[in-house]
């Protein structure tokens, strides 16, 4: 339901009649009205699923018995802190997909479907359809960048390196911004009243595709470097018993689940995107393409949804007596050390 493509539906609700260049040429905007109903049906289910989950994420949750220093508490509440960010980024992104779902579901988008080449009155269908597509991809791309500053600060703390929560804020939401910015006036430049020409949105794709790619690819090196280090204190210690081994095990078997998680949610929108040139040249049949935006409408909004499983363990809801400038500061006990008992508190919620 964040697939780039799905912001070329705005250009379906025309605001004039320039707007025909966004449409591949021979009548082939093949669109069937039961799939697309099916679509957001599948959309408002997911998203209704990670919403819950949202909420179950940030219920509180117990202290493990054996997380007792101000230290320890520390190194498990700066995960914390990005994971709660990560999940309001997650419950925006899919209240945006259950309020455009439910209004297109509404009749808003099937109505214009049936008269597409006869209407030119969507002025208000196009507006709304700009404004949830800018909402949501806004939120789902800062969901990319909170998923590697997770992986990125997780590596700090084997390190017992500071966490930098006032500099993730300005990079996360500021580049966020700007790509979705230059995304949108990519795509409608000079006038949001009308989409431009169908080579476009290459350069739209590929600028809102770009963070998601950017941590599928980084993330898998940060928990491999992540694992190595923490082994390495491991074996640093003179000792490899069974419960060593448990973790290390433990380790990557989480951040293995996470990235499984992360890649299963996203791939689909990587296809959706890529076969939008053969749609165009009639290599991949309209059926199968809408198959594919099934598939995101389902897969997407379920990301919020699957966090607050894999997730939720990780974190602790702040007790109040660490203030957040605390994070700034390094943990004082060693990194992996504290990575350990962090693993060790997940498996006994």
């Amino acid at each position: 339901m964040a697939s780039p493509v799905l912001e070329t539906y705005c250009c379906m609700f025309p605001r004039s009649e320039n707007w025909t260049d966004i449409h591949p040429p021979d009548g082939r905007e093949s669109y069937d009205r039961s799939t697309l109903m099916a679509y957001n049906i599948f959309s408002i289910i997911s998203s209704s699923l990670s919403v819950g989950g949202a909420v179950y994420q940030w219920l509180p949750k117990k202290l493990a018995s054996h997380i007792r220093t101000e230290r320890e508490i520390k190194s498990v509440l700066r995960q914390n802190y990005i994971i709660i960010w990560l999940t309001v980024a997650d419950f925006a992104a899919t209240i945006g997909v259950l309020i455009r779902s439910s209004f297109w579901l509404n009749g808003q988008m099937n109505t214009t479907l049936n008269n597409l080449t006869n209407t030119h009155n969507g002025s208000y269908d196009h507006n709304f359809c700009i404004i949830t597509s800018a909402w949501i991809q806004y939120f789902y791309i800062s969901t990319y960048f909170w998923t590697f500053i997770f992986a990125l600060d997780t590596y700090y703390l084997t390190l017992n390196r500071r966490s930098y929560q006032r500099l993730y804020h300005m990079l996360n939401w500021g580049i966020t911004a700007l790509l979705c910015a230059i995304s949108l006036a990519v795509l409608y430049a000079p006038d949001l009243k009308e989409c431009q020409c169908w080579n476009r949105l290459i350069p739209y794709y590929i600028c809102s595709i770009l963070p998601l790619l950017f941590t599928l690819i980084a993330n898998p090196i940060l928990y491999s470097k992540t694992s190595k280090s923490v082994q390495v204190h491991i074996y640093g210690g003179g000792s490899f018993t069974d419960r060593e081994r448990k973790v290390i095990h433990s380790l990557k078997v989480r951040f293995r689940a996470f990235m499984i998680a992360f890649t299963v949610c996203w791939i689909p929108t990587i296809a959706s995107v890529l076969a939008v040139p053969f749609v165009y040249n009639m290599e991949v049949k309209p059926v199968a393409f809408m198959a594919i935006l099934c598939l995101t409408s389902i897969l997407n909004p379920l990301q919020g949804f699957l966090n607050s499983l894999l997730y939720r363990g990780v974190g602790l809801c702040p007790s109040g007596h660490l203030r957040e400038s605390e994070f700034d500061q390094p943990v004082t006990t060693n990194g992996s050390d504290s990575l350990t008992r962090l693993l060790d508190s997940s498996d006994s919620t």
